[in-house]
């Protein structure tokens, strides 16, 4: 079942700093995918968001994704407008009218920090542990790292099937555009490991 797209925003997103790290969470392959299934073929990238820049810069990280496993990935703002792209019969429609074959969708479900603790101490020390280090002992070392989960999906637009689909979990994107880009590598990555593309 075609489920609505979200808008959800992103915004928020652009002042997180830090070094992505990606990890798929849980996947799921519709078990009567053909392999290769989406090889050579027509495969819109929409990424839901509530701003058109970061919809239009998301959507060409994943399309060139898609096109680095050998699909036409096409950027869903050229094919669709925002609102279109919300409704889920228009969006159906105009993509089926435009000979697309499927569609890769993006849209972040959650973001949150995360707070890690040490024990740790600034310095060596020698002895019992009694002075400096009985005094360092213990010294709390915090942190925070912030979490984004996505949500990706493929969808065949020829049986209205959900062909797969997983959650993704990245630490501290540098940016939207470096984050749908990782989300969109690691996705494609999944899915060839799956036998929906070759390559």
């Amino acid at each position: 079942m075609w489920c609505k797209l979200e808008r959800v925003s992103l915004v928020a997103l652009v002042t997180m700093c830090g070094c992505a790290a990606t990890r798929f969470e849980a996947t799921w392959r519709e078990p009567t995918a053909r392999a290769g299934e989406l090889s050579g073929r027509r495969v819109a990238a929409v990424v839901a968001s509530d701003t058109e820049a970061m919809r239009r810069s998301g959507e060409d990280a994943l399309a060139a994704a898609l096109r680095s496993h050998g699909m036409v990935g096409i950027p869903g703002y050229t094919l669709v407008t925002a609102d279109q792209a919300a409704d889920d019969a228009t969006l159906r429609r105009t993509l089926r009218s435009d000979k697309i074959d499927a569609v890769v969708r993006m849209r972040v479900v959650d973001t949150g920090r995360t707070i890690s603790y040490s024990g740790a101490y600034p310095g060596p020390y020698w002895g019992l542990g009694y002075g400096y280090g009985w005094a360092t002992a213990g010294y709390p070392g915090a942190y925070v790292d912030t979490v984004v989960r996505v949500e990706t999906t493929v969808y065949s637009l020829a049986d209205n099937t959900l062909l797969w689909a997983g959650i993704s979990r990245t630490a501290d994107p540098a940016r939207v555009q470096a984050l749908i880009a990782d989300v969109a590598a690691q996705a494609t990555g999944e899915m060839k490991k799956q036998g929906l593309v070759p390559r």
